[in-house]
Order: C-alpha cells, then sequence, then structure tokens
C-alpha cells in the first residue's frame, strides 16, 4: 500500500500543471520509472505541488535534470516525459529553457510516433513562443496541438489548448472571438472535472471583461475564480484572480482595494515563483502608489517589474511595464519622460501586433475554415466511394475469395522461409546495435555532465551579478547618506552662527536699555521714558520674528507641516494681505496698488497661503524706498507644463508638443520699485539666512529666512515661486499655482 501511495504522490509533481485528466496508459509510466529509479526522495513529504515552497520547486526542476541525465539514451520514452515535465516546470520562470526542452520532446515525440506527448511538446512550445510575443506562431502550434489533444481523447490537453487561443484573441483585442475559446474552454473543463482549469477559464474571461471596460462584469467572474482558488488551496489561480480583481479597482479609481488586491497576488507569485506575475504586480502597484502621490515608490515599483519582465522574455509584460511608465510619470507631471515612454511603448506593441503577424493570423483563421470545408465535401464523396465498393465487391467477393485462399498457401510457405533469414539477420543487427548503444550511452552521459556544470555556473553567474548590483546600490546609498550628512553638519554650524549673532543683538539692546531705565528712569522725561520702553519692544519683535521663522523652517524640513489643501478663490485673500499693510506703507508714504481677478481659484492651504502673501508684501514694503509704489496683482495664464527657466526637458520639445502640454494657472505678483537684485544675489536668493546686498530702507531687520520658507510651502503645495529682478530697477515676485476649472 505504502508503495502506491508513494507512486500517487510522484504523480502530482511530474503530470503537467492543472491537466487533471482521466488516467491514460501515457500517464502511468513516469510514476512507476520514477518510484522504481528514487527519484525525488526530499518532496515526498505531503504537501501538494501547487504549494511548494520555491526551494521545493527548485529541487523538483534538479532532480528532472538529474534523472534526465542519468538515463541511457535508448530509454527513449523516459526521455520524452521527462522532456516534457521540465517544459513545463520553467513556463513561469526561464522561456527560453522552458523552449529548450520542448524542442527536444517534440523531436523525440516525432521519432517515437507518440502522438499524445507531441501533443503536450506542441503545446508548451506555443506557451513558450507566447510569453516571448510570438502570437501568430502560437496559434499556429496550438492549432497543430489541438486535433492531436482530440485524437487521444485528451480533455484537459484540449480545454488548455482553446484556453491559450482564446488568450492569443484577448492580445488581439478580438474580446468576443476570446469569450467564445474561454466558454468553450470552461465547457471542456467542466466535463473533465478539473476544478482548477475551471479557475482558470472564470479568471481569463474576468480579465477580458476588464480590458473591454465591463468593470462589473469582471469583478464578477475574477471573485468567482479567487473563491474557488481558495477553496482548493491553488495558488496559481489566487494569484491570476487577485491580480485580474486589483487590475480591475486600479480602472474603477479604487486604489485601496485595488492595492490590497495586487499585494496578496504579489505576495503568492513570489512564493510560488510566478516570475510574470511578479513583474505585473510590481509595476501594477507603481500605478497605484503614482495616483496616491507617492512617485518615488512608483518609479522603483516600475523599475523593478521591468527588470524581472526582461530577464524573464515576457514580451507582454516588457510591453505593459512601458505603459506604467507613461501613467506614473504622467500623473507626476513629467510629461517629457511620459512622451518618451510612450513612443517606447507603441513601438513595441507595434512590433508584437504588426501587420505582418496580424495578417497571418487571419490566414490561419482562413485555412481553418476552408480546411473544415474541404474535410466536409472529401467525407461525403468517401460516403460515395464506399457504397459503390460494397456493391462491387459483393459481386467479385466468391471469385476473390477462391484465389485468396490459393495465395495464401503459397505466401506462407515463402513466408517461413524469410522468417528464418529475418531472425539471422536480426540477431548480427542487435549486436551491432548493441555495441553501438553503448558508445551513444557513453557520449549521451558525458554531454549531460558538460549541459549540468554549464547550468551550475550560470546559476552561479547569476547569483554573483545579482549580489554586485545590491552591494552597488548599498554604497551608493551610502555615499548619498554621507554626502547628506556632510550638508547637514556644515548647515548645522551655519546655523549656530547666524542665530547667534541675530539674537545676541537685539538681547543686548534689551539688556543695555534694561539698565538704563533701572539706574535713570525716575530722572528721565516721560518722552524719552516712552522711546526706550518702544526699542525694547522692537528688540523683543525682531527676537519673536527670528525665533518663529526658525521654528518653520525645522517644522518644514521635518515633513511636520499639515498642509490640508482645498479650492478656494485667493483674489479676497490677497486683498486683505494688502489691507493689513496699507498703514505700515504710509509710514514711509509707499503707495499700494491692487488689482485682481474675479473667480481666481486654486487648491491650497489658505493658512499657508497667508503667511506667503504676508511675506512677500512684507518684503516689498521692507525694501521700497519712500514715495514709491507697490503693485499686487491677480492673474490668469496658459502656460506650457513643468515650463520654469531651467526646464531644459520642455524647452528641448517641438512646437506642436508644446501645444499638446499647456495648462491654465493663477499668478500673484507683487512688484516694488526698490533697489532690485545683482546676479549674485539671485542666485542665492531663497536659502536659508540669506545675506543680500540690499537693505531695508526703514531701519527694518530681516532674519533672512522669509524667502526660504515661502519657496519651501509654495512647492509643499504643487506650485512654483520665482523671482524678476534686475539691479536699480525693483523685484517682482511671482507665485504661481495651476487654476481649478470651476
Amino acid at each position: 500500500m505504502q508503495k502506491v501511495l508513494l507512486t500517487l504522490r510522484l504523480t502530482i509533481i511530474i503530470v503537467p500543471r492543472q491537466k487533471i485528466i482521466p488516467m491514460q496508459p501515457r500517464w502511468l509510466i513516469m510514476p512507476l520509472f520514477i518510484a522504481f529509479g528514487g527519484l525525488f526522495p526530499l518532496i515526498l513529504q505531503g504537501e501538494s505541488r501547487a504549494d511548494a515552497s520555491f526551494h521545493q520547486k527548485r529541487r523538483t526542476l534538479d532532480s528532472l535534470r538529474g534523472f534526465l541525465m542519468s538515463l541511457p539514451q535508448q530509454q527513449e520514452t523516459k526521455r520524452l516525459l521527462t522532456l516534457n515535465a521540465l517544459a513545463e516546470a520553467y513556463q513561469y520562470t526561464s522561456t527560453d529553457s522552458s523552449l529548450l526542452y520542448a524542442s527536444q520532446a517534440l523531436a523525440l515525440s516525432k521519432k517515437l510516433g507518440a502522438s499524445p506527448e507531441r501533443a503536450w511538446a506542441l503545446y508548451y512550445m506555443a506557451y513558450a513562443r507566447y510569453n516571448q510575443g510570438k502570437y501568430d506562431i502560437t496559434l499556429e502550434t496550438l492549432l497543430e496541438a489541438l486535433p492531436l489533444f482530440e485524437q487521444a481523447e485528451d480533455k484537459g490537453g484540449v480545454a488548455h489548448t482553446l484556453n491559450d487561443i482564446g488568450n492569443i484573441y484577448k492580445r488581439q483585442g478580438q474580446f468576443d472571438k476570446a469569450l467564445e475559446y474561454y466558454r468553450r474552454g470552461l465547457t471542456t473543463f467542466q466535463a473533465a472535472n478539473d476544478n482548477e482549469g475551471i479557475v482558470l477559464e472564470l479568471c481569463n474571461i474576468g480579465a477580458t471583461y476588464r480590458l473591454a471596460g465591463k468593470l462589473e462584469e469582471a469583478l464578477n467572474f475574477s471573485a468567482q475564480g479567487w473563491g474557488l482558488a481558495d477553496s482548493l488551496g491553488y495558488n496559481y489561480g489566487r494569484t491570476f484572480a487577485g491580480a485580474n480583481i486589483g487590475l480591475s479597482y486600479l480602472q474603477k479609481g479604487e486604489y485601496r482595494q485595488a492595492e490590497e488586491y495586487c499585494r496578496k497576488a504579489l505576495e503568492i507569485a513570489i512564493s510560488e515563483r510566478n516570475e510574470k506575475y511578479v513583474s505585473q504586480m510590481n509595476y501594477t502597484l507603481g500605478v497605484i502608489a503614482a495616483h496616491q502621490r507617492r512617485f518615488t515608490q512608483a518609479l522603483e515599483y516600475a523599475a523593478r517589474g521591468r527588470a524581472i519582465a526582461e530577464q524573464g522574455k515576457f514580451a507582454e509584460r516588457i510591453k505593459e511595464s512601458y505603459k506604467a511608465f507613461v501613467d506614473i510619470y504622467t500623473l507626476q507631471g513629467n510629461y517629457k519622460e511620459a512622451l518618451r515612454y510612450q513612443q517606447q511603448f507603441s513601438a513595441y506593441h507595434d512590433s508584437l501586433f504588426s501587420a505582418e503577424v496580424r495578417g497571418n493570423i487571419t490566414d490561419l483563421q482562413t485555412k481553418i475554415a476552408t480546411e473544415k470545408k474541404d474535410k466536409e465535401i472529401l467525407l461525403l464523396q468517401k460516403d460515395r466511394d464506399f457504397a459503390t465498393l460494397l456493391r462491387n465487391s459483393l459481386l467479385g467477393g466468391l471469385f476473390l475469395t477462391v484465389m485468396l485462399l490459393g495465395l495464401a498457401i503459397s505466401r506462407y510457405a515463402i513466408k517461413r522461409k524469410a522468417a528464418r533469414d529475418y531472425a539471422a539477420l536480426n540477431n548480427n543487427l542487435a549486436m551491432a546495435n548493441g555495441q553501438l548503444g553503448s558508445a551513444n550511452a557513453q557520449l549521451a552521459d558525458a554531454n549531460a555532465e558538460i549541459s549540468r556544470q554549464l547550468e551550475i555556473q550560470a546559476d552561479q553567474a547569476r547569483e554573483i551579478e545579482i549580489a554586485n548590483v545590491t552591494l552597488q546600490e548599498l554604497n551608493l546609498r551610502l555615499e548619498r547618506q554621507n554626502a547628506d550628512l556632510i550638508a547637514l553638519n556644515t548647515e548645522k554650524n551655519e546655523f549656530l552662527g547666524i542665530a547667534a549673532h541675530d539674537l545676541k543683538n537685539p538681547l543686548n539692546g534689551i539688556r543695555g536699555l534694561a539698565e538704563l531705565l533701572l539706574n535713570y528712569g525716575r530722572d528721565l522725561p516721560p518722552e524719552e521714558h516712552r522711546k526706550i520702553l518702544e526699542s525694547v519692544i522692537n528688540s523683543s519683535e525682531r527676537m519673536f520674528e527670528l525665533i518663529k521663522n526658525l521654528l518653520d523652517i525645522n517644522t518644514l524640513e521635518e515633513g511636520g507641516l499639515k498642509l490640508s489643501p482645498v479650492a478656494f478663490d485667493v483674489t479676497p485673500l490677497a486683498a486683505s494681505a494688502v489691507d493689513s499693510y496699507s498703514i505700515r506703507a504710509q509710514d514711509k508714504n509707499i503707495s499700494l496698488h491692487f488689482s485682481a481677478m474675479d473667480n481666481a481659484m486654486i487648491r491650497a492651504d489658505e493658512q499657508a497661503m497667508a503667511q506667503i502673501l504676508d511675506n512677500l508684501i512684507s518684503n516689498a514694503v521692507k525694501y521700497s524706498p519712500h514715495q514709491k509704489d507697490i503693485y499686487v496683482s491677480v492673474s490668469k495664464h496658459q502656460v506650457p507644463i513643468n515650463l520654469d527657466n531651467h526646464n531644459a526637458e520642455v524647452q528641448s520639445l517641438s512646437a506642436e508638443e508644446h501645444n499638446t502640454l499647456m495648462i491654465n494657472t493663477i499668478r500673484i505678483a507683487v512688484r516694488d520699485e526698490g533697489p532690485g537684485l545683482s546676479k549674485q544675489d539671485m542666485q542665492k536668493l531663497f536659502g536659508k539666512f540669506a545675506r543680500l546686498s540690499a537693505q531695508p530702507t526703514g531701519g527694518e531687520h530681516s532674519t533672512g529666512l522669509g524667502l526660504s520658507i515661502v519657496k519651501r510651502m509654495v512647492e509643499a503645495m504643487n506650485g512654483k515661486v520665482w523671482c524678476e529682478s534686475e539691479q536699480g530697477n525693483g523685484a517682482t515676485f511671482i507665485v504661481e499655482f495651476a487654476a481649478v476649472e470651476s
């Protein structure tokens, strides 16, 4: 009994994936010769193949390769079965390896005349070609395999072949044709009681509906697939269904649910070493992260997904990864990169679905229809010929019977002599073949050992390459961290020096004035007493402003600034900011002018925006000479996306490309008639503790932090700020946000 159970467990490992079909004679061979050969001693611990770990699967591959190498060359049936098992095992990890073993199996099956195994070899070749994106060759190979499966009454093979033909039509965008083949495959799987195959077809139908934009139908079929796969413990089906559900939620814009199912699918795919889905889920999670404004993480996911697809040579996944980069860069607002990846995506897509490929597929469809019609005509003609033959045979039957009897007696004597001669010849030939077989077996063993050593070396080379890449990444990360630490230390020293200097002066002033009041306060006239107290208040305000700005800078740099962007009209806020500085401007005989458009809608944090306007208008009043004008305006503009003075990418676009990348913006401009800024001032204008050549015109104090705070706040709200100035001609500070269309 134990031997029987051992044989059954081995059957689970060797038979092709998801092809649970009625046991046929060809399936009896593999378990028997493996059981008696002692193969896979570490895998027979009770786990099903669907839930085996990566290390178990790797041992399975190693055992299969080792078994193939140990087989004598003359045991061709066992070699054929093992080659097909290897072709199946490599489907999701190495397209090249799967194609190699399938090709060897096909050649051997033709030699042996093994129709069922030839059909499976063709199927595995088609699957590898499909992964390479060679869809016309895939369809041709599947159509060659289908009648062989039908002749062998292999329902599993028929169902999987129908399924993969549906895949071709799905990739072509012929969704109705794809659904036709998927439903035929579903019916066949149901007839064979193949639950895993049913999961496969439910998921494919769901994926087709998703691609056709019918998301509710997609979620319905994919959820059915998930439920059945989960009840079976069928991890490939859970991966497929989870990916479908995640992608459907992504198309609906429900990003939390999309991320949940894609992460589930990724986790299972990694555990199963299913590189196709590991690749797809990585770049899909990248697109989801981009929708959630996590662009750094999004690009990391997308790059990882593309690298895995390229390593496995999964053509469709490579194409889809390009589209992921298009989506991510578009959401980021980097339209130059988005355009570049769109061009790569289009070129790759065209290479997969060229006119030649589509024509080949169409020719195959026509050929199928023509052959079907010709077979019907031929069958009708055969029926007619048979009737005629039957009539003539009845008339001549008696005569032929007499003749055949005489011939049979004569042939018997001749046949006995020929048999004796043939037996002697066979004995001589067998001896020669035995010697030749022995030599071939030795040569095969040598070749197998060489192949095994080459594979080991290739695996080691890949592992070393991965380790080197990882080490390089760590070194770069350490270099960046070290540079950041050096910069941070320099900035800290600068900060302490400037803060100590700027706090020391007002503190000394307060101390001196306090001593003056303490020693002579009783003797001072009231007016002098008032002036001293006003000086104390001014010094205190300078200290308060510096401390407040330092706290603001610290909050911004540590990411502690909490912004609540909302859509609002910025015109009333700007008007209020101008009014708040009217008295201070009057003290210097400065005229404040305000002009604005109605309904200047932007998306920003109102409190932060008020602080930005306060800083800009305060600076304009500080640096404007007496009896000058300050102009504050709110206006609407149309500009190229990502347009700034240093955007070389946008500047390199053609005029036609520029016209397609325009956006409406709202600009708040503050223009003064002060001394203006030098080229040196412009270079350090928005830096921390910037000391400019221009000085306040009324004895006011500047911390050198206001403009740095403005820039950080504006950019935190996805806006832009810049200055336009020439020395001696004043300065204009401009803040720009994307307009919110009402």
